[in-house]
C-alpha cells in the first residue's frame, strides 16, 4: 500500500521470521519445517507468525521472494552505467550467482510444499521489478499486449530457473552458462525474438 509504513516492532518480527525460514529451508526441506521451529528460531510467538503469515508455505514464499529481491537490488551496482545486451549480461551474471550461492534454499523452496507460492510470489517481484527496467522499456515500444508479454517472460524465468536448480550444475548448467542462457532468452524475447 503506498504510504503505508510497517511498524518497526512488526518489520523486526517479519525480518526475524524471514531470516530464520530462510535458515531453515537451506538446512532440509520445506515440508519437514514447522511453525514453531521457525518462531523458535526468529525468537517470536507463535501467534505472532499468524498475525504476519498464514502458514509455512507462505513463509516460505515471502523468505524466497525477499531473497531474490535482494539479490536483485544489490545487482544494481554491477550493472550501473551499462545499456542494453551488456546491462542484462551483468544483471543475469550477478543474479545467477547469487541464487547459486545459496542453490540449497533456492532449491528446497523450489522443490518444496510452497512451489506453487513461491512461483506466484516470484513471478509477480520479476514482473514488477521488469516492468520499471530495460524489459518493461524494451516492451513498452513494442506495442500492445505488454503486461501479459512481461508476465509470461517472468514465469518462464521462474520455470528455467526450478530446471537449473534441479540440474548437476555442470556442463551447460554450469552458473555462467546459464546466466548467458537466461541473459540471450530475456533480450530476445524483450525484443519480440526467440534467440
Amino acid at each position: 500500500m503506498v504510504g503505508y509504513e510497517i511498524n518497526p516492532r512488526t518489520q523486526r518480527a517479519q525480518d526475524a521470521l524471514l531470516s530464520a525460514t530462510r535458515m531453515l529451508a537451506s538446512e532440509k526441506p520445506t515440508a519437514e519445517i514447522t511453525l514453531t521451529e521457525i518462531a523458535k528460531e526468529a525468537g517470536v510467538s507463535r501467534p505472532t507468525i499468524y498475525k504476519l503469515y498464514d502458514d509455512v508455505d507462505t513463509l516460505v514464499a515471502a523468505s524466497a521472494t525477499a531473497f531474490i529481491g535482494e539479490i536483485l537490488d544489490g545487482a544494481q551496482d554491477s550493472v550501473r552505467g551499462l545499456a542494453g545486451k551488456e546491462y542484462m549480461d551483468a544483471l543475469m551474471s550477478a543474479f545467477v550467482e547469487g541464487v547459486y550461492e545459496q542453490r540449497e534454499f533456492a532449491h528446497n523452496v523450489m522443490y518444496g510444499t510452497a512451489m506453487p507460492k513461491v512461483y506466484d510470489y516470484v513471478i509477480r517481484l520479476l514482473d514488477s521489478m521488469m516492468a520499471e527496467h530495460l524489459i518493461g522499456r524494451r516492451l513498452n515500444a513494442g506495442g500492445t499486449g505488454v503486461d501479459d508479454r512481461r508476465q509470461a517472460i517472468a514465469a518462464g524465468v521462474v520455470w528455467l530457473l526450478g530446471v537449473w536448480l534441479g540440474s548437476d550444475f555442470e556442463g551447460e548448467n554450469k552458473p555462467s552458462k546459464m546466466a548467458s542462457r537466461l541473459s540471450n532468452v530475456l533480450y530476445g524475447l524483450s525484443e519480440g525474438q526467440i534467440p
